[in-house]
This record gives structure tokens, C-alpha cells and sequence, in this order.
């Protein structure tokens, strides 16, 4: 067993938060190149294009979380709990135990969903804050793509537990709670 917590150590989340910025960036460049080589784009003003790129993650995290909870229902867990830490929505489900692709489904699904949403979003109404909220969710989304990364990597990790100390990395079953 062993901890994945990166809110603990200052200068890992420093990384992290720049890297972040640097994925919306990369996103924002990449996403308007091919929109404007494959349709064509309405222009917006910067303000207008971060205003609405704000507002429109702040609904896009409403919709990702919805659908994990939704996934969590289904899956039948009973206590959740929520909290912002260091600007990012954590949700924690102590003493639930995710195998490996429970895990990775869970944490990849909203995003693939949101995804495809914002996509349909945008062909229909092809605005470059569109482009923004889109990036904007992108670097949102780098920590769970992040967690399943390190969670997946080690082979002989097989069920992983969301806390408030961060995921916690189970390599047998553990045996003194009762799994899912």
C-alpha cells in the first residue's frame, strides 16, 4: 500500500499548476489551428473568448461531476464527500476500493463525455470561446488523466481508494474493510 497525494508537497503542485497552463495554452493553439483549417471560425474578442471560456468550464465541471455521480450510484457508493482543495473539486469515497478498470473508467469517462459534448457543441456553433472553455476543461481534467497515469503504471497495483490524505494504492485486497 502506498499514497499518491500531490496537494502535500508545495513545489510538486507548483509544477503541476504550471503544467496545467501549459496544457490550456497548447490547447487553445492546437484547438484553433484545426478549427480553422476544418470550418470556419467566429471570431470573439479575448474578454468575451475568457469570459465565456470561464463560465462555460464552470457548467462543463458541473456536467463531469454529475456524470461521476451518476457512475457512482450506479456502482452503488454511499458516502461521498466533497471538498476544494487547492482550486480543484475532489470528490473522496472512503472505504470504497475501485479495482483497475473501475478506477480508470471512472476517472476517464466524464472526460471522454464532456468531450464529445463540447465537440458537438462547437460544430454546431463554431465560437472561439468554445476553444477556450475546451482548454480551459482540458487542464481540469490533467489530474485525473495524471492519477490513472501513476495508479496504472505499477502492475501489481489492483485497487485504489480515493481519501482526504489522496489515492491510496492497494496491491492485494485489503482485508480489515470490505471491498467492492
Amino acid at each position: 500500500m502506498y499514497k499518491i497525494d500531490l496537494f502535500q508537497n508545495q513545489q510538486i503542485m507548483k509544477r503541476f499548476l504550471l503544467l496545467q497552463f501549459i496544457v490550456i495554452l497548447a490547447f487553445i493553439v492546437l484547438s484553433y489551428k484545426w478549427s480553422m483549417a476544418a470550418i470556419s471560425l467566429q471570431e470573439q474578442r479575448f474578454s468575451t473568448n475568457l469570459l465565456i471560456g470561464i463560465v462555460g468550464f464552470l457548467v462543463i465541471v458541473l456536467c463531469h461531476e454529475g456524470i461521476k455521480t451518476v457512475l457512482f450510484k450506479m456502482m452503488s457508493v454511499k458516502t461521498r464527500h466533497y471538498q476544494v482543495k487547492n482550486g480543484v473539486f475532489l470528490t473522496f469515497l472512503p472505504q470504497y476500493y475501485f479495482n483497475r478498470m473501475t478506477f480508470a473508467t471512472v476517472m476517464l469517462m466524464p472526460i471522454a463525455l464532456v468531450g464529445m459534448l463540447l465537440f458537438i457543441v462547437f460544430i454546431n456553433m463554431p465560437y472561439t470561446s468554445i476553444i477556450f472553455t475546451f482548454a480551459i476543461y482540458m487542464g481540469y481534467s490533467l489530474l485525473s488523466f495524471y492519477l490513472v497515469f501513476l495508479a496504472l503504471r505499477d502492475k501489481k497495483a489492483q485497487y485504489f481508494e480515493m481519501t482526504e490524505a489522496g489515492l491510496v494504492v492497494y496491491r492485494k485486497k485489503p482485508a480489515e474493510r470490505t471491498a467492492h
